[in-house]
């Protein structure tokens, strides 16, 4: 466990129990769905793309009664290692959070305070408010 922690150092935020579990279904990714918000902040779910079920194409975000779904620039093959795809999600996420904040910082002056904050994620609106 601990070479897969350290190829995927988000493995420490989860215990040993819930880490075999991951592990001993890690090559079906639909079968940890429900572990994601164990080693990532604000990811509940992914979405897998229709044709090819094993490509995810969004991140989501659940937090009451709404939802957050952040598309991914590149979508993410989750096959291989389970440490070795949650790696390239966590690359991709973030360059694709990057191109979110960028679009965000270029539109919080072009449009109006709604058109900005309906079109935003909740975290880059903030910034730019």
């Amino acid at each position: 466990m601990e070479t897969k922690r350290s190829v995927f150092p988000r493995f420490y935020f989860c215990s040993d129990d819930v880490l075999l579990k991951i592990l001993s279904v890690g090559s079906d990714p639909h079968a940890v769905q429900d572990d994601f918000e164990n080693f990532f902040e604000a990811i509940n779910r992914v979405s897998f793309d229709e044709a090819d079920r094993k490509l995810i194409i969004d991140i989501r975000s659940v937090m009451g009664g709404s939802e957050e779904v952040i598309p991914l620039i590149d979508p993410v093959k989750a096959e291989g290692n389970i440490e070795e795809w949650l790696c390239r999600l966590e690359i991709e996420m973030k360059r694709s959070m990057r191109g979110i904040c960028a679009r965000g910082a270029r539109d919080c002056f072009s449009l109006t305070l709604r058109e900005f904050v309906d079109s935003c994620p909740a975290q880059v609106a903030l910034l730019g408010v």
